[in-house]
């Protein structure tokens, strides 16, 4: 869950422009990183291999380090510039 509202976030920072709503969405995004930095960090060494645990851990370790201002601020600028 936290993964997917995790992107949900990051592709609305990438395409809003609107300062407030951009803030408070950094604010969900570094809860949804540090929510699913949590869980992996107290899954069990012996998760059984079954096709959903291994979508999941794919999709946790594929996490970046929440966006800075500046990449945020880079990306609106490469966005707006390809308008």
């Amino acid at each position: 869950m936290n993964t997917g509202l995790y992107y949900l976030f990051l592709e609305q920072l990438d395409e809003g422009d609107d300062q407030a709503r951009m803030d408070e969405y950094r604010g969900y995004l570094e809860m949804c990183r540090e929510n699913l930095e949590t869980g992996l960090a107290n899954l069990s060494m012996f998760l059984l291999p079954k096709k959903e645990n291994i979508e999941a851990l794919l999709l946790g370790v594929r996490i970046p380090q929440a966006p800075s201002t500046v990449d945020v601020f880079e990306r609106q600028s490469v966005h707006d510039a390809t308008r």
